[in-house]
């Protein structure tokens, strides 16, 4: 057995199912929906959205989502959720404003958030649960409140 005096992380087993995140509410989220017959994938939306609310500021709606899946069958399934550039933000437009490269700052440097979309692509493809049960544990998070973790307070 581990020493609790250090930092570190005990070993974890599961015959049926397993779930792991950030937050322990996420993981929470994660293995509810995967025992009331979600699969993986409505698993990882539910805890990604909750991770939305219990940690917005590790992660939120406004960022990016990348999911590599892989189907029984071994077909395999990659998803770049990364956000899109704006429509005129072309090589030409950031040359006609003196610029040689995209900047590191600033407004020419945003792109539009991809997670929802992602989230979206992901449930049509794959999910079995509905948005509305995949989100109600972020949702009555929001709403209700929950514990901040003292590490993070």
């Amino acid at each position: 057995m581990r020493s609790f005096e250090i930092p570190g992380r005990s070993a974890v087993y599961a015959e049926t199912a397993m779930a792991a995140s950030s937050h322990p509410l996420a993981t929470a989220t994660a293995l509810d929906t995967l025992r009331r017959g979600g699969n993986a994938v409505d698993a990882a939306i539910a805890a990604s959205a909750t991770l939305c609310v219990v940690e917005p500021h590790m992660t939120g709606v406004g960022g990016d989502c990348f999911a590599l899946i892989v189907d029984p069958d071994g077909a395999i399934y990659g998803l770049n959720g990364s956000g899109r550039v704006p429509s005129g933000a072309s090589p030409d437009r950031y040359r006609a404003l003196g610029h040689r490269m995209v900047p590191a700052f600033g407004p020419l440097s945003i792109t539009a958030p991809g997670a929802v979309k992602a989230w979206e692509a992901l449930h049509q493809r794959f999910g079995t649960r509905s948005l509305e049960e995949l989100f109600s544990d972020a949702i009555a998070y929001a709403r209700d409140g929950f514990p901040v973790l003292p590490r993070v307070a």
